[in-house]
């Protein structure tokens, strides 16, 4: 990254408005109106994305128009969306564990040494693998047929004892020393043994599949602020997608409102697309939150040759945080103050541990009504919290809500919208402007 990148991204003195000439914020301000303080917000945000390289369109209303009744639930229902999201840490770790359960296996074969049957499979001799459609046109590619492309099309349509003999007949003309790998892998839907060859590719590949590149993620601890994580994966490409989402309130969201932003990667493990790390806006640009913008930030791709792989990915993993950081930390700054600030939990005696400060703080989200367990008596509550923030012990706002939610996916609640509630009752903690309760152990229980 040269100097010029690295001062744009680290945005100096660019929010400096005390020049500008913004009208008096008025007492109430209804949707479809012109709002002060949001022009001001939002003038600060397209500077910052402008900065980091993206290229926002305009709002097609004033800018800092505030959205109506309609655009506040849709601001509402997407912060909930994102509140339903897993932790970061907890949606790589389960990427991981699915991928590893595929048992996947990369084998060197030379090419005259396969057989195609009529079924479609393929051995060397051992036992058979099912093919894709993706891996059988790579074998396609890698045996003496002339028009690879246009045979797997037409031998789609032909009976599967002639597509077998016309497949080996090109095994047997390919150059006897040419070799690939083959890599395959378990797949419980298919008869027989199971394995799937999901990509024949050449031996210069080089294997980053998307288990390791997960691990890098979290190995990197590239997420600042109040990350979530989405993960899309269909057993070849993969999108991993570090989410943020800002906290102002729901009424107070206006056109040209910067509102989610991404960073993250795609892949794909059968040999069909590169390594590509990137970054995400989203921006409405209208009252409904209906008509939006996703400007995006690509940090160029690396393919699947070479030995330099996984630092290209940290590079440019870390390139893309760094896009969105300040709005990741903008939505996040409040939340992450410590509970032990002034003005955050009150009545809070003096000398108490860290986990006696949370716990009490459950206890009055409990005992006020702000929250609660659906299965679980208030005690039990308290030992279901106090276990899901123990796996990630902030004492924060954010720490709170990350336990809440935690809770939500582990433990056993009753009823069928309980963790929807549950996660919905922790995000509404971010919004909260008042002071959080603390109470005794054993107060008002």
């Amino acid at each position: 990254m040269d100097s010029d990148q690295q001062q744009a991204l680290a945005l100096p003195n660019i929010f400096n408005l005390s020049d500008m000439t913004i009208p008096k914020r008025a007492n109430a301000i209804a949707g479809g109106e012109v709002d002060p303080e949001a022009v001001q917000r939002l003038m600060a945000q397209e500077a910052a994305a402008r900065a980091a390289g993206f290229a926002p369109k305009p709002p097609v209303f004033a800018l800092g128009t505030r959205v109506v009744d309609v655009g506040a639930e849709n601001f509402r229902r997407s912060r909930q969306e994102f509140e339903r999201l897993p932790l970061a840490s907890d949606a790589l770790a389960r990427l991981i564990a699915r991928v590893k359960l595929e048992r996947r296996i990369d084998t060197d074969t030379r090419i005259r040494d396969l057989v195609m049957d009529p079924t479609g499979t393929i051995t060397r001799g051992g036992s058979p693998l099912a093919l894709t459609e993706t891996s059988f046109r790579q074998l396609l590619a890698r045996t003496a047929c002339p028009e690879p492309g246009a045979a797997a099309v037409y031998l789609a349509t032909v009976p599967p004892a002639r597509r077998a003999a016309e497949v080996n007949a090109w095994i047997r003309e390919t150059d006897a020393e040419k070799v690939a790998v083959i890599r395959h892998r378990s797949n419980l839907a298919l008869s027989g043994n199971g394995r799937q060859a999901y990509a024949i590719v050449s031996e210069r590949y080089s294997a980053l599949d998307t288990h390791q590149l997960a691990s890098i993620m979290l190995e990197q601890e590239v997420a600042p602020g109040d990350a979530r994580c989405e993960v899309q994966y269909d057993g070849d490409r993969v999108e991993i997608a570090l989410r943020w989402h800002s906290d102002i309130q729901p009424e107070t969201c206006a056109a040209g409102e910067i509102f989610r932003a991404a960073a993250g990667l795609r892949s794909a493990d059968d040999g069909t697309q590169s390594i590509e790390p990137f970054a995400g806006l989203d921006r409405n640009l209208c009252l409904n939150l209906i008509i939006l913008d996703h400007p995006e930030v690509r940090l160029g791709k690396k393919r699947h040759v070479g030995n330099n792989i996984a630092e290209f990915l940290f590079e440019n993993l870390k390139l893309a945080t760094d896009r969105v950081r300040y709005f990741a930390e903008m939505w996040a700054g409040a939340a992450r103050t410590k509970l032990t600030a002034p003005g955050i939990v009150r009545d809070v005696p003096e000398g108490l541990t860290t986990p006696e400060l949370v716990a009490g703080v459950f206890r009055g989200l409990l005992v006020g009504g702000k929250l609660q367990l659906p299965g679980f008596r208030r005690t039990g509550a308290i030992e279901v919290l106090m276990g899901a923030w123990a796996k990630e012990p902030e004492a924060t706002k954010v720490g709170l809500v990350n336990a809440v939610t935690r809770a939500a996916h582990e433990a056993d609640l009753k009823g069928a919208w309980a963790t929807q509630a549950v996660q919905e009752a922790g995000g509404a903690l971010l919004a909260g402007k008042r002071p959080l309760q603390w109470l005794a152990d054993g107060e008002d229980f």
